[in-house]
């Protein structure tokens, strides 16, 4: 059975934002792209993160993160929740 990572908001903001912990996300993120894990993160995780952005940066950012996101190894190959 592969190594299973849940990552919560804080996770992702770090990684999305180059914080501390951030290399760690990304290694866990790359052992999972060559499914040698599985990863995964919850949709209220997403809305923390997209609504974060919106009332920051507004809607466009907010879109373009979440695209990236989306396109992130989690549960497998693709984005679930």
């Amino acid at each position: 059975m592969k190594e299973t990572f849940v990552f919560d908001a804080s996770a992702l903001i770090a990684f999305l934002n180059n914080e501390e912990g951030a290399d760690m996300v990304e290694g866990i993120l790359r052992q999972a792209k060559d499914n040698g894990c599985v990863v995964y993160i919850n949709k209220l995780n997403l809305l923390e993160i997209y609504y974060g952005i919106y009332r920051e940066d507004g809607d466009k950012k907010a879109e373009d993160v979440l695209m990236k996101v989306l396109n992130l190894p989690f549960g497998g190959n693709r984005c679930s929740g």
